[in-house]
């Protein structure tokens, strides 16, 4: 691990060192808000299609501070999308899962080792659901 002897910069700082690598601001007051929230380090990655030289951190004549926030705002809302219609595959998936080797096995396929490829996560699953029934009843 990298040993770090530099003081963190101020909020203030970052925008002096991002103004000085030639990153235009629209309102620094609500940068500085965004900054506060987020962390420069969260926004970093949205910076860099918009520098002109990644080893410099020099950026392009008409990079703005609410470019690259834009580009994290799209960010964030497309991961939230994608991980709403995910869970929404991953629940079909265990519904015609558990409807298909209940109708093919029995009701009780889950609890016969032989139904799992791996008898050591199949102990671990059983174990962690007889460790919620305990909580549940209070036994």
């Amino acid at each position: 691990m990298a040993n770090y002897t530099d003081k963190p910069l101020s909020f203030q700082q970052q925008i002096a060192l991002l103004k000085g690598n030639g990153l235009s601001f629209a309102d620094e007051s609500k940068a500085l808000h965004t900054l506060q929230q987020i962390s420069y380090f969260r926004l970093k990655s949205y910076l860099m299609p918009l520098m002109s030289d990644k080893v410099l951190h020099t950026f392009k004549n008409d990079a703005t501070f609410e470019q690259a926030y834009t580009l994290y705002k799209f960010d964030s809302r497309l991961r939230k999308l994608i991980a709403g219609e995910l869970e929404k595959i991953e629940v079909s998936i265990r519904t015609q899962m558990a409807y298909t080797l209940s109708d093919e096995v029995d009701i009780y396929w889950f609890a016969d080792a032989a139904n799992f490829v791996s008898t050591t996560k199949h102990a671990g699953l059983i174990a962690s659901q007889s460790a919620i029934r305990v909580r549940q009843n209070g036994r």
